[in-house]
């Protein structure tokens, strides 16, 4: 299936990272969008239905683990890739336990991004992953 039927959903409270990462995710094939909070970013799920979701792990409000707790309730099959700046591994370790996909440190490796959002979509063009919901 072509990249441009792909949503990917960045959820990062610093602008700049946000619009860095939509470019990238773009120039990839995929479609991008972001929010700018935790709150925002569980919004967006099911008007933008993404196919993963791009997470940072230190925001204010609702964090990246709240987020990845509520993702998980509530569309448990929905890839949650956590891109942080935390270099505390077992931050990394704690998400990976509580069903991130993967976690990719910042500053980003967008060879390595882009691995992990192919590996993360594979065969899931057909069916966004927030219409996967557990019944």
């Amino acid at each position: 299936m072509a990249g441009q039927e792909l949503r990917v959903l960045i959820i990062d409270d610093e602008a700049d990272v946000a619009a860095m990462l939509v470019d990238s995710i773009e120039f990839l094939g995929y479609r991008a969008r972001a929010a700018h909070n935790g709150l925002d970013g569980v919004r967006l799920i099911d008007e933008f239905r993404p196919h993963v979701v791009l997470l940072d792990y230190l925001m204010p409000h609702m964090d990246g683990r709240h987020v990845l707790h509520y993702l998980k309730a509530t569309h448990p099959t929905l890839p949650v890739v956590i891109v942080s700046g935390t270099q505390d591994e077992s931050v990394a370790r704690e998400v990976l336990n509580d069903g991130a996909w993967d976690y990719v440190p910042k500053p980003v490796d967008l060879g390595y991004l882009a691995r992990v959002i192919a590996a993360a979509t594979a065969g899931t063009a057909e069916q966004p992953q927030a219409d996967r919901r557990a019944s």
